[in-house]
């Protein structure tokens, strides 16, 4: 048995630590097991349970120098969950710091975007939110293409251009789903453009202030969370009492959210 606090556990060993608890074993069966003290396999549990990685936290200080693949494991963490926070990424990512990714991305040029996007004319883009995932029920790309993009996304892309006269783009977020030669193959078939999105910019999508009214009011719901079927009817009534007053409100801000991007050097926002 290791002695305890002699040596930081290794990414994996936590790993299994978080896995053999869950399986239900006590600290001291894992101690048996693995060979690592109770009282820091407790202390890998919970520090999982807080901060949901199996990496160290970076101490205070001045931040280690980042190698190439730290910065290719940041920039792939970003793609895949573009419109998250820089701190929840940071944690998924490894533990890195907010101004980290911020450097990170500025040089690799996704500053760009708000020059980029300074005259664009807002009406012509409409937005989506994550509903993918990997795993059971969730949407692959093939399900995807079939239920979303085919379905309601090209029915709305559609309507939306015969009431405006004008291109529509929509942005999508990074989710494996989304990004998929398939779907790319599909999106092209049917005509849908794109418009880029900056890596983990949520305060640059209208939809996060909008999901927050709405789950503020299904909180606010009494009953809502006894059942499923109730949540949905919560949900509904949440969506129906959201005016359309208020979409075009968070959408009309979005002029004056890229020249607050421009005029922090390309950090977050409030929003």
């Amino acid at each position: 048995m290791a002695p305890a606090g002699t040596t930081e556990l290794s990414s994996t060993k936590r790993s299994q630590i978080v896995t053999l608890r869950k399986e239900g074993l006590t600290y001291g069966q894992i101690d048996a097991r693995l060979g690592v003290a109770q009282l820091t396999c407790c202390k890998a549990f919970q520090h999982y349970k807080a901060h949901k990685t199996f990496h160290s936290l970076r101490r205070s200080g001045r931040p280690q120098a980042l190698t190439l693949y730290n910065k290719q494991i940041i920039i792939r963490t970003i793609r895949q969950h573009c419109f998250w926070s820089y701190k929840k990424v940071g944690m998924e990512a490894g533990g890195y710091t907010e101004l980290q990714l911020h450097r990170v991305v500025r040089k690799a040029g996704y500053h760009r975007w708000a020059h980029q996007n300074l005259e664009r004319d807002w009406v012509q883009v409409f937005w989506t939110d994550s509903c993918t995932s990997r795993g059971r029920g969730g949407l692959d790309a093939e399900r995807y293409v079939a239920q979303v993009l085919e379905g309601p996304l090209l029915a709305f892309y559609t309507q939306m251009q015969d009431q405006t006269g004008k291109r529509m783009l929509v942005v999508e977020d990074g989710a494996p789903a989304h990004k998929a030669k398939v779907t790319e193959k599909a999106r092209q078939q049917l005509g849908i453009k794109q418009l880029e999105h900056p890596l983990s910019s949520p305060d640059l999508n209208p939809i996060k202030p909008l999901w927050f009214k709405l789950k503020k009011r299904v909180q606010d719901t009494p009953g809502a969370y006894k059942s499923l079927d109730s949540l949905w009817e919560a949900a509904k009534v949440a969506w129906e009492e959201m005016s359309d007053e208020v979409v075009r409100w968070e959408m009309s801000k979005m002029g004056v959210r890229v020249w607050e991007v421009l005029k922090v050097h390309g950090r977050h926002i409030r929003f």
